[in-house]
């Protein structure tokens, strides 16, 4: 098999999950990030580290944007206008201006554009999706979910508020954990924002909001209800799918589904191996697959537009700054 060399740019605790994934893949990569302390992780990890982001982009054949999410558009600009494969984390971007013509420009020149939204490759959400094409549970008609983790914790030794979750424009819950919307659009169908309300609590001392509640319409008919917060301890991250015939109840931390049928009886109870770091690890392999025309993106990038300007739907109706 050929072996592929893969750029990563942004070295923070993401692009280095990334990188030390592609290096247990047997994959070259080079890595640019503006602090040294972050290239000579790179290096140490096997990597090749070069001082600026144009040195990745000439000497790879593909390249995964892990910057700050406020330069996710003019990374991916650069690379797609390099004529290189694109690995993205979420959000795309943090608006919409440029992004529809620059994906037409990739798919021209047959890019691929990969989306990182990683619970697609969660096995809790691969067995629900599963059971939602064969009608397991009926007519769908709702979706509850939950994600909440207190923002401190996330990465010891940091400061969040220094962090880009803390920007009130790129970051803030609804850009940052867009995992759960597009959990919520990859199991019931692209969606509407319906409602949104989002605020400050006041807890961490920063200007980004903390708290977020949205109502996604699907064309499908069904609807989601999601509650995104910076602030639960314990983490949380569960909620249940209800249809005509039963209900789904997942918690991925946990790495469980339920189903019950309309009565309440169990007719399935799963305990997923494995943990998150095997779900990132499953999803570059599969990256890598698309590079070698194996496989396609399970979130290619018109898809993601499509999250992003949901999430700016989102944003907007909460009055939050664009």
């Amino acid at each position: 098999m050929k072996k592929h060399v893969v750029g990563v740019l942004g070295l923070g605790s993401i692009g280095m999950r990334h990188a030390r994934n592609l290096l247990d893949l047997n994959c070259g990569v080079i890595g640019f990030d503006p602090d040294p302390a972050s290239r000579g992780r790179l290096t140490e990890a096997g990597g090749l580290a070069v001082a600026h982001r144009q040195a990745v982009i000439e000497a790879v054949e593909a390249v995964v944007i892990a910057t700050p999410n406020a330069s996710h558009a003019d990374d991916m600009m650069a690379v797609v206008g390099a004529g290189r494969h694109v690995f993205i984390e979420k959000p795309l971007a943090h608006s919409d201006m440029a992004i529809a013509p620059l994906l037409e420009s990739a798919s021209d020149q047959g890019i691929t554009i990969f989306a990182a939204f990683m619970l697609r490759y969660h096995p809790v959400v691969e067995r629900m999706r599963i059971l939602l094409d064969r009608c397991a549970i009926g007519e769908v008609w709702g979706l509850r979910g939950v994600c909440g983790s207190w923002l401190p914790s996330w990465r010891p030794g940091q400061d969040y508020r220094a962090g880009y979750a803390a920007d009130p424009v790129t970051g803030g819950v609804i850009h940052d954990i867009v995992h759960e919307i597009d959990l919520a659009c990859y199991l019931l169908g692209s969606g509407r924002v319906a409602s949104c309300v989002a605020r400050r609590s006041g807890l961490l001392d920063m200007a980004s909001e903390d708290v977020a509640d949205l109502v996604l319409q699907h064309d499908g008919g069904a609807s989601s209800n999601l509650h995104l917060d910076y602030l639960a301890r314990p983490a949380v991250r569960q909620g249940s799918i209800s249809g005509s015939l039963g209900t789904l109840v997942y918690d991925l931390n946990a790495r469980t589904l339920r189903h019950v049928d309309a009565d309440g009886a169990e007719q399935e109870c799963t305990v997923a191996p494995g943990a998150w770091a095997d779900d990132y690890a499953a999803e570059m392999k599969d990256f890598l697959h698309c590079l070698g025309g194996l496989s396609t993106p399970r979130c290619d990038g018109f898809e993601a537009f499509q999250i992003l300007r949901t999430t700016l739907q989102a944003r907007s109706m909460a009055g939050l700054p664009q």
